[in-house]
């Protein structure tokens, strides 16, 4: 399915919204972006990456009036007990995730299990449903210790997935859509809005 109609990306995030306009889902779209529009921003109180994306999805959309989709991200380290979790980017002080992205590393210091998830939650609403998706990669905590192009706007650099020689931020827009928890969840979100028009 590829959508025809207008349609919102709940972000100012260039990465994420190149990642999401290299789907071919959207290519037949007219794509907006938070870039286009000056709406006050929206806190993002939920307690899980799903509800933060419905949320602001939900906000998005009210404001818009077109289909909108948003989504929120986070990783979580086995040997931190799973920070920094939903905080991911509010760690980052002043969205200097270099700072963020040094501090865990030296957290982990010492220590041989760096294993670790990669979530990304995708929510669409539109004026008749809302739908709301989670795609979790596993990998490890690999910042500075596998070669990878930086990541000044994010955690990027700093995951190579399980069966990937590539952290994320050399992958191709192919290689994400099989190890990038963002595309595989556009993928997802898009099969299911396509199931739901055809009534199943």
């Amino acid at each position: 399915m590829k959508l025809k109609s207008n349609i919102l990306l709940g972000t100012t995030n260039n990465e994420k919204i190149e990642e999401f306009l290299n789907s071919r889902i959207l290519e037949k779209a007219r794509v907006y972006t938070l870039k286009d529009f000056s709406f006050p921003d929206v806190d993002e109180t939920g307690k899980t990456l799903k509800e933060n994306a419905l949320l602001k999805a939900r906000y998005y959309f009210q404001q818009s009036g077109m289909p909108t989709i948003s989504d929120d991200s986070g990783f979580f380290v086995k040997a931190l007990n799973g920070f920094p979790g939903i905080y991911a980017a509010r760690i980052a002080p002043d969205k200097n995730f270099e700072k963020a992205k040094e501090s865990i590393a030296e957290r982990l210091k010492g220590i041989s299990d760096k294993s670790m998830t990669l979530s990304t939650a995708l929510a669409y609403v539109d004026d008749k449903e809302s739908i709301v998706i989670q795609n979790d990669v596993s990998g490890v905590y690999s910042y500075k210790t596998f070669p990878s192009k930086p990541d000044p706007f994010g955690y990027r650099d700093a995951f190579l997935p399980n069966g990937s020689s590539k952290t994320i931020a050399d992958m191709t827009p192919r290689e994400k859509i099989i190890f990038s928890p963002r595309s595989r969840a556009l993928t997802e979100l898009f099969d299911r809005l396509n199931l739901n028009k055809l009534g199943a």
